[in-house]
């Protein structure tokens, strides 16, 4: 039972070393450290939970709306998305209105997401990021990447949790963060390049490590962890994510959350950026 697992630095690092569907983490510190935070080591249980009931065909609205509203805080969440994702409709007072608007996938998806920022909470900002900014910006990452691929959820959830990692890093391992922003700008390179570099790791690989010990699905880790490389001209989740993440910070975002994140786009990203931004009917398949 995966509730019950608890996990020794040494046991984690043989997991780590062992794993075949992600690169091997090399720093033995931050496994220490993830294999020490006993909140980590277990699923978000209310996902877990509204999982199990979904997978019922039968399951009724009522139900899922009244195991949702036990938390008050994701209900709370449940409909404040219903109500901005909807601007134009009426608005949504209760939780069953909520769900049966945005719909089970995007419920089980937001559910997922609202945990994981609740368990990676800390009282000091990720550098240029506020909580509520890299929350938002996770959120218009997985609008643009449920734009490109409508109907793909790991797409668009890959794009939600594709800063994962950072959260954790600010939450249980700022020291390693806070050098890994002081040597970024100061030599030129991108966040995770000088994590990598530092550290022999990277946060989108700590993301992917973390979704994979929760049990999650193989390509929404792998959507996370290569989140910031190189897209190429595949239409995959994992690349739908890298897109829509550099198209992200082109956005509006761009100046608020510091040279770190920004990636250097040369003339063949550039155009692939600007295919992605034409409608969809203009676009030309891959």
């Amino acid at each position: 039972n995966i509730d019950d697992i608890r996990w020794p630095a040494r046991q984690l690092a043989a997991i780590i070393d062992g794993t075949n569907h992600q690169r091997a983490l090399h720093d033995r510190d931050a496994a220490a450290a993830l294999a020490s935070v006993d909140a980590l080591a277990t699923p978000p249980q209310l996902y877990v939970q509204l999982q199990e009931l979904i997978a019922d065909p039968d399951v009724r609205l009522a139900a899922v709306a009244e195991l949702i509203g036990r938390d008050p805080a994701i209900a709370a969440k449940v409909l404040q998305w219903a109500n901005s994702a909807f601007a134009a409709a009426r608005r949504c007072e209760d939780v069953p209105g909520a769900i049966a608007r945005i719909g089970l996938d995007a419920v089980s998806q937001l559910v997922l997401v609202a945990e994981v920022f609740r368990r990676t909470e800390t009282s000091e900002a990720v550098p240029g990021f506020g909580a509520d900014l890299l929350q938002l910006h996770a959120e218009h990452i997985a609008d643009l990447a449920g734009r490109l691929a409508p109907g793909d959820p790991i797409a668009r959830l890959g794009g939600l949790l594709s800063h994962v990692g950072l959260l954790l890093e600010s939450a249980h391992l700022p020291g390693r963060l806070d050098a890994a922003y002081g040597f970024a700008p100061t030599n030129g390179i991108r966040l995770v390049d000088a994590e990598r570099e530092l550290f022999g790791s990277t946060h989108p690989e700590l993301g992917c490590f973390l979704l994979s010990l929760w049990g999650l699905p193989t390509d929404l880790a792998q959507a996370v962890r290569t989140s910031h490389e190189r897209p190429d001209a595949t239409s995959h989740p994992a690349n739908v994510v890298r897109i829509a993440r550099l198209l992200a910070l082109d956005a509006q975002h761009a100046t608020a959350i510091g040279s770190p994140h920004v990636d250097l786009v040369d003339e063949t990203l550039a155009t692939m950026l600007d295919a992605a931004r034409r409608p969809e009917h203009e676009r030309t398949p891959s």
